[in-house]
């Protein structure tokens, strides 16, 4: 399907260092290969829907190109499949009969084999969706929302984790009779947070005995094991297929089942078919993709690896099975001004740079707007990803998510000026920003961010900042939180600065444990705690690492698992207990003017933004109000940055 486009003449157009494309002229592969290697070309692309049945590809030879929507148009290359309406029908006898009685009148059927469409995918892994004017559509699933919690385990293989009971064996008891609905069901999954409240995992089901009451799962099961009432749902069973908007592909005779959201009539219905990223640059460098839309793969949206500036401007990419996009290596690359939306994973993930030598990697991602991610993988998919060495967060807005807003791993980066709001809704002992289990990724800083209404769920809810099991050498600094379930938790660790921070309406404002002293000392433990393979594997005792962490050479014979030479300092609480800190962090640590505000400090607006104007008596008395930038938070307008 062809949207408008420019009509151009001839299609493809050179002048000078421009080119130009139109939907109904060469493909934009071989638009890209008449611009390898004459660096400055421009590919001035027309408005239109461009039908990628492959991965647009660039390397070495296209470096310092510059792929552009035309001012003003709307250009979507897309690894998706429209459906013609025409194509859908009504069930067939035999179809009705296995459809819910409110949704044999309701749905609608098309012959995917008639339009050549075998490959489908996995429900747990790059499997097809369906998208409904550009928003994807759930999966028939029961519960229709939320989850259910009335599996048993059968005590097969039971076991005990850190005072919880669960068991191995991978085989449930189950009441009532809804379960019975499922015989029939071909390819029948349950999705669930099976032990922890903050790792989701898919399970196939291989068989149901309603004599006994069981439900058994197909091998391999979960590793972690299964609790008692834990929350799942059910999912890709066409007798579940009862609301509007739900849909069903039996794999076996290729037939999609619809129960349509709104009238076919004008609808556009898409299949996601590419399995590879939409767009992959390789070895290129100085790239520039401005204005696009970058929708409808099963995979990821954009991957970059290796080279050096390239930038993603002004971009939107949604309705992906996977990641918005992935930067694997090279330096220096830029997302910048960017929506990303409605994604099965996470947005955006920066890595790069050498850990042994510190260098480096330097990508950004900056004045984006991230939401409505992890759709299929709800944990540790989060916004964004850092790993490596040195990449920043800036002047973000990050929203809306099941799971984590920014979870960074690796050294010397900087996470700053960005609102994160509405994540961590159905995760637990989770943070909005987070990182942990090693020592030597040191040297990040969390600044000037506004972090609002993360309060999570479960025994431990959502930390606005969470640096868990030890992470060690993090300024966390000059940080607004409202409604989380603390402030900041640090799990241990060693060599922290948390000052300045104004943490708002939580349980707990700053909470410093000594998990290695106690739950996490076998972490701490030579030669195979997995703190200590972790401190081996970098050269501590040579340049750069001896002279910017020399306390990391005698960290082991330091009482590894003590919380010492921590700072905390002038940080204010509202409506929140004061700090509660383990005896090891005051007794070795730095702890001095953390304070209670006795009246509302009058800092939120009605529509929840910040308000610190920088007359008002409380702004100028409090270091960290008054150094605040509040009117730089989230993504600035082009004037401004």
């Amino acid at each position: 399907m062809r949207l408008g486009f420019l009509l151009l003449a001839p299609a493809v157009v050179c002048a000078g260092q421009d080119l130009h494309v139109s939907p109904s002229g060469p493909s934009l592969e071989s638009v890209l290969e008449a611009a390898a290697e004459k660096p400055g070309t421009t590919v001035w692309i027309a408005s239109g829907v461009y039908e990628l049945q492959r991965s647009l590809r660039l390397d070495a030879r296209h470096s310092g190109i510059a792929l552009r929507a035309m001012p003003g148009e709307e250009v979507r290359l897309s690894g998706a499949r429209v459906l013609p309406i025409e194509s859908f029908g009504r069930p067939s006898v035999a179809q009705r009969e296995r459809l819910d009685p409110a949704a044999k009148d309701q749905v609608v059927v098309i012959d995917l084999k008639a339009l050549g469409i075998k490959d489908f995918g996995s429900i747990a892994a790059d499997g097809a969706e369906v998208f409904f004017d550009d928003r994807p559509l759930p999966l028939a699933r029961w519960p229709n929302e939320g989850f259910a919690t009335d599996l048993l385990t059968t005590g097969g293989a039971p076991f005990e984790k850190l005072g919880y009971k669960g068991d191995r064996l991978g085989v449930f008891t189950y009441a009532g009779e809804r379960p019975e609905r499922w015989l029939r069901e071909k390819d029948l999954w349950l999705h669930g947070y099976w032990f922890w409240d903050w790792e989701d995992i898919y399970q196939r089901v291989a068989s149901l005995d309603p004599r006994k009451k069981l439900i058994y799962l197909q091998p391999p099961v979960y590793w972690n094991g299964f609790r008692d009432g834990a929350r799942y749902f059910v999912l890709n069973a066409l007798s579940e297929l009862d609301q509007p908007g739900e849909w069903y592909l039996d794999r076996e005779e290729r037939m999609l089942y619809l129960w349509p959201p709104q009238p076919l009539a004008g609808a556009r219905i898409t299949l996601s078919m590419l399995r590879d990223p939409v767009i992959a640059i390789t070895n290129a460098s100085r790239v520039v993709m401005s204005g696009l839309t970058i929708e409808g793969g099963r995979n990821n949206g954009i991957e970059i690896a290796g080279g050096a500036g390239n930038v993603v401007s002004g971009c939107t990419v949604r309705n992906l099975g996977g990641w918005g996009i992935v930067v694997t290596s090279g330096n220096s690359h830029t997302i910048e001004r960017c929506q990303l939306s409605q994604l099965g994973r996470g947005g955006v993930l920066l890595a790069g740079g050498e850990r042994t030598t510190l260098e480096p990697g330097a990508h950004a991602v900056i004045d984006s707007r991230i939401f409505d991610y992890a759709r299929l993988k709800r944990a540790y998919a989060p916004g964004v990803k850092l790993a490596g060495v040195g990449h920043r967060v800036q002047n973000n807005e990050i929203f809306d998510a099941p799971h984590i807003a920014v979870w960074f791993a690796g050294n010397d980066h900087l996470i700053e000026r960005n609102e994160i709001r509405g994540v961590c809704r159905e995760t637990g002992d989770a943070g909005a920003i987070y990182a942990g289990r090693d020592w030597t990724e040191r040297g990040t800083v969390i600044r000037h961010n506004y972090i609002h209404d993360v309060s999570g769920l479960g025994e431990h809810g959502c930390q606005a900042i969470y640096l868990d099991d030890m992470a060690s050498g993090i300024v966390v600094t000059g940080n607004i939180t409202r409604g989380s379930r603390r402030g900041i938790l640090m799990g241990g660790g060693r060599d922290n600065v948390v000052e300045d921070n104004v943490l708002m309406d939580c349980t707990e404002s700053v909470v410093f444990d000594n998990r290695g002293l106690k739950s996490y000392r076998e972490a701490v433990k030579p030669p195979d705690g997995v703190m200590v393979r972790h401190l081996a594997q970098m050269p501590v005792d040579r340049p750069p690492w001896s002279t910017r962490h020399p306390e990391l050479q005698r960290l082991l014979a330091d009482n590894p698992g003590s919380p010492k030479n921590n700072v905390i300092r002038r940080n204010i609480a509202w409506r929140c207990p004061p700090p509660k800190l383990a005896r090891e962090v005051v007794r070795f640590g730095r702890v001095e003017d953390n304070e209670p505000w006795f009246v509302d400090p009058g800092i939120i607006a009605a529509d929840g933004k910040l308000d610190l104007p920088a007359g008002a008596p409380i702004v100028r008395g409090e270091p960290a109000l008054r150094n605040f930038p509040a009117d730089s938070i989230g993504p600035r307008p082009a004037a401004a940055r």
